[in-house]
């Protein structure tokens, strides 16, 4: 089914993966997960947004999960977030529940170790934007480059910068994305 599902072993660590073999054509799909598949509500600010986080079960847009299935089985995805990589274990059960296609995961690394040179330093840039804005710029370029004959939908929501990442990457890679969807999250579209 184009999934390799593998156990990786060495001293003292045990893990399970699976890895998608993707055709060097086709159709894939790059998504944001907060507040575009995901309710995070972060235009409501920080405090709802830690509760929605860490406190609260992980709710799903709605019509998001059957708006990917209706791609169909080729179609892969890619989820790109800027929340960082302590975050993957919920996240990847919350697409999986919520009837999320399988992908692969890109987010932001964040050291554990608040001691570690460098460490506060990533928490500064995980609570900004720009970072973010960097990151998934970075990220989504390495993807669509890694595949320079598949097409690209672009998904985001308009509470951060998304609209602007993809506007960037529509100008980086213009012969690949098929289509930009923006969820409208802070009412937008009537309010500009």
């Amino acid at each position: 089914d184009g999934w390799l599902r593998l156990q990786v072993v060495s001293p003292g660590h045990r893990g399970n993966a699976q890895v998608r073999l993707i055709e060097a054509q086709g159709l894939s799909l790059i998504s944001d997960i907060d507040d575009t598949i995901k309710v995070t509500d972060i235009p409501a600010g920080r405090e709802v947004v830690m509760e929605n986080t860490f406190f609260r079960p992980f709710v799903a847009a709605p019509g998001m999960a059957e708006r990917y299935r209706g791609l169909g089985e080729e179609t892969t995805f890619h989820y790109v977030s800027g929340g960082p990589w302590q975050l993957y274990h919920p996240l990847a059960g919350f697409i999986a529940a919520a009837g999320f296609p399988d992908g692969s995961f890109h987010m932001k690394s964040v050291r554990k170790n608040l001691l570690t040179p460098g460490s506060w330093q990533d928490l500064a840039n995980l609570a900004s934007g720009d970072a973010t804005t960097e990151q998934k710029l970075g990220q989504i370029s390495g993807i669509i480059g890694d595949f320079p004959d598949r097409r690209f939908i672009l998904v985001g929501d308009s509470g951060e910068h998304d609209p602007e990442v993809y506007r960037e990457i529509r100008n980086r890679f213009p012969g690949q994305i098929e289509a930009i969807w923006i969820r409208d999250v802070v009412d937008d579209s009537h309010r500009h």
